[in-house]
């Protein structure tokens, strides 16, 4: 508790900025402590732990701005105050995910986050955002005429950009998740005007992909009025897994599977004709014909025209990408099973590509997908005679097989410092996604 109080006061501009990086990356360790403590026998008042956790949040706010003022004022372009910027947003997007997981556990450790609090990080994530995007703009065109080692330093900001606009989606998904609908109106209010802008193809493939990525967690996370932002994600969606970047792809991989639980009308049927080839192509091996081929024949089994393949699902591919993809299609049987034929992509396609190896973070909500649509007992996925039955079981057998030796693995690959909370967040998932 004493260590917890003296590194929030730490947050301050008079600290150097090394003191202020070692204070705001002490926090998410110290509210762990202090959240493992025994819960008071008096519930009628707030808990030590709680009263921490919001007066962290307070302190990283008003931290924050600071350190934005900072940034903005340094008219010689250091990297020092850039960095102690992108740490301490980096701190508060781990504090949020701490409450989210308190509040999912059901113990409560944390205190609900008040709407003053939601409107102020809003507030703080539109100054930072647009900061950075202005700020992208005007080193692009000083580069043209600096020397090497000027561009160096440049190089080096623009990482350290990327990585603030990059905190900048954690932080505000990590709020959804915890506010959902409720956080809407909000975003509504302060940063969606910000996030229109960012869509249009003028912008950098940079900003165009934190737009989408944005709105892809409102669609997913924001309930009823999410659902929103529905048709504004659906022709970049496509126009992203046209294209040859491969974080484009993923990003256009994973936001259709949101598009297919949560965008209602508008995942329209002639757009799904078009999505699931592009999807296909990215699961299959690489190779422009076989791909091409893969594609016109996904088109023509969409309307029946189609003979059987047995060479239509190949297995040999992995990647981020192909991932996203599956899981994706796995959300598009289930949830708009009804618009196409979905028993073929199932049986010859979904039931044969599970588990996922590559990105685990995607294999865990992929594999929930599937073991929630299991214990439905719903025939979309049995078949109606119970055909896939002994499919099903394969894959429910190697997921349970295979969770634990992924959780080990994502902990040994973690280079982040609070990989134990992490771990310990995995394995508390492994349990429910077992018992499920």
């Amino acid at each position: 508790k004493d260590i917890l109080t003296v590194a929030l006061e730490l947050i301050t501009p008079t600290a150097t900025p090394e003191v202020r990086i070692c204070a705001y990356g002490m926090l998410p360790k110290l509210l762990r402590c202090v959240a493992r403590q025994p819960a008071p026998h008096d519930t009628s008042s707030p808990s030590f732990g709680q009263v921490a956790y919001n007066e962290a949040v307070r302190r990283l706010l008003a931290g924050l701005m600071r350190e934005a003022e900072i940034v903005e004022q340094d008219e010689s372009g250091s990297e020092d105050s850039l960095e102690v910027l992108c740490v301490g947003l980096d701190t508060l997007s781990h504090v949020l995910e701490a409450g989210y997981n308190s509040q999912q556990r059901g113990d409560w450790t944390t205190m609900p986050l008040a709407d003053d609090f939601v409107r102020s990080i809003m507030e703080l994530l539109q100054r930072l955002m647009l900061g950075t995007i202005q700020r992208r703009v005007t080193q692009q065109q000083e580069t043209e005429v600096l020397d090497d080692e000027d561009n160096d330093l440049l190089e080096r900001r623009e990482e350290w950009e990327q990585s603030l606009m990059n905190s900048c989606q954690e932080a505000l998904g990590w709020l959804l998740r915890i506010k959902c609908e409720a956080a809407v109106p909000f975003f509504q209010a302060i940063l969606d005007p910000l996030v229109v802008q960012m869509l249009p193809e003028g912008n950098s493939l940079e900003v165009r992909l934190a737009g989408m990525c944005i709105y892809i967690d409102v669609l997913e996370f924001g309930g009823r009025l999410g659902a929103g932002v529905a048709g504004a994600v659906a022709p970049i969606l496509l126009e992203f897994l046209r294209g040859e970047d491969e974080d484009a792809r993923q990003t256009g991989a994973y936001g259709v599977g949101v598009l297919a639980q949560y965008g209602g009308d508008a995942l329209t049927p002639a757009l799904l004709v078009e999505v699931i080839p592009m999807l296909l192509a990215l699961i299959l091996p690489p190779g422009e014909e076989k791909a091409a081929a893969a594609a016109a024949a996904a088109a023509k089994k969409l309307s029946n025209d189609a003979e059987d393949d047995e060479d239509f699902f190949d297995d040999d591919t992995d990647s981020y990408v192909r991932d996203n993809a599956i899981s994706s299609v796995l959300r598009l049987c289930r949830y708009r099973g009804n618009m196409f034929d979905a028993q073929q992509l199932l049986q010859r396609g979904v039931l044969t590509w599970l588990p996922l190896k590559e990105d685990l973070r995607e294999a865990q909500s992929c594999h929930a997908q599937f073991v929630e649509w299991a214990a439905s007992g719903d025939p979309a996925l049995f078949g109606a005679q119970g055909e896939h039955l002994r499919a099903v079981v394969g894959v429910l057998a190697s997921l349970m097989v295979d969770t634990r030796s992924d959780v080990e693995r994502a902990a040994e690959a973690r280079l982040v410092e609070d990989g134990d909370a992490e771990e310990e967040e995995d394995k508390m998932f492994e349990e429910q996604y077992v018992s499920k």
